[in-house]
């Protein structure tokens, strides 16, 4: 998209940290409205767009009152009527007070695109390193036998009990009766409680 070379806005630039004060107005196209400073107030032309929800009776009773120094135009909203007409006035009266659009007006964003700032760099997140989980593959032929080690919960004392030199398969067989699972064994394995022998 090209830029219209035609002023269609006026922008009430954003300059203090409580926002716009009304006092720094630059004109433009639509084109540039967007790369301003963020929170500035646009006031477009207002024989093609309506009025901007920002822009009350009282706000451009204000502005009039601001920039008409000479007190030619005097600017009457009481009907809802006459408000396109106000509005025209207003624009006539801000059009050749507004300056041209400088390099500061521009945000801080558009700068760093335009000018291709890499100066700061943004720092790159850390990567972060999992530690692989050592993986205990059982076949159903092993035999398990119990350690020294002695658990401390009771849970897994009983199970350490079966641990006689039985094969996975029939341990794992007898759950009926026990309770044993394959991950059960393999966290024993893991612990220390029990070990293959073959």
């Amino acid at each position: 998209m090209e830029p219209y070379n035609k002023i269609d806005a006026i922008v009430f630039l954003a300059d203090t940290p409580q926002g716009v004060n009304y006092k720094n107005i630059v004109r433009t196209d639509s084109y540039y409205v967007g790369r301003l400073k963020g929170g500035s107030a646009v006031f477009r032309d207002p024989s093609t767009v309506s009025r901007p929800p920002w822009m009350t009776p009282d706000k451009m009773l204000m502005l009039h009152g601001l920039y008409n120094k000479k007190k030619k135009a005097k600017i009457n909203i009481t009907e809802k009527v006459d408000e396109k007409k106000e509005l025209l006035i207003l624009w006539k009266l801000l059009l050749p007070l507004a300056r041209e659009v400088k390099e500061e007006d521009y945000s801080n964003s558009f700068l760093e695109h335009k000018l291709g700032d890499t100066t700061t760099p943004k720092p790159k997140p850390k990567k972060v390193v999992t530690k692989e989980r050592d993986s205990i593959i059982l076949s159903p032929h092993a035999k398990i036998l119990k350690t020294d080690k002695i658990p401390k919960s009771e849970k897994n004392k009983k199970r350490q009990e079966h641990y006689d030199g039985s094969k996975v398969s029939v341990l794992t067989h007898r759950t009926l009766y026990m309770g044993l699972t394959l991950a059960d064994i393999k966290y024993d394995i893991k612990c220390g409680y029990a070990k293959i022998i073959t």
